[in-house]
């Protein structure tokens, strides 16, 4: 940050209507994420409904899953006698009856 050198970057999201036309890597609104003290990046507030997890050194994406809703938050972390944690909240939906909440995944 002190000379503002890009290390890397990548396309972050993904547009669910041009996928399905066959275009990928178009990268989508995001909200920003969380790095962690083992060398990675968490990031959840992207408009396809996924959390992923980039290595802080190349940005190599190391984990994804999908949400059942978009994230709405930065993604945090915290610990609990000594296992780390990685939690985002996630928009309400009311067709599936769903108030909103969080998705919380332990780290190895």
């Amino acid at each position: 940050m002190n000379n503002g050198e890009i290390v890397w970057q990548v396309p972050l999201g993904q547009d669910i209507d041009l996928e399905e036309k066959g275009i990928t890597d178009t990268g989508s609104h995001v909200r920003g994420g969380i790095d962690t003290g083992g060398g990675l990046i968490f990031i959840a507030a992207t408009s396809d409904k996924k959390i992923r997890a980039f290595d802080q050194k190349n940005g190599h994406m190391v984990w994804e899953t999908d949400l059942s809703e978009t994230g709405q938050a930065i993604t945090s972390t915290y610990a609990i006698e000594g296992k780390q944690y990685v939690t985002i909240a996630v928009n309400p939906n009311p067709e599936m009856e769903f108030n909103g909440g969080y998705f919380t995944y332990a780290l190895k």
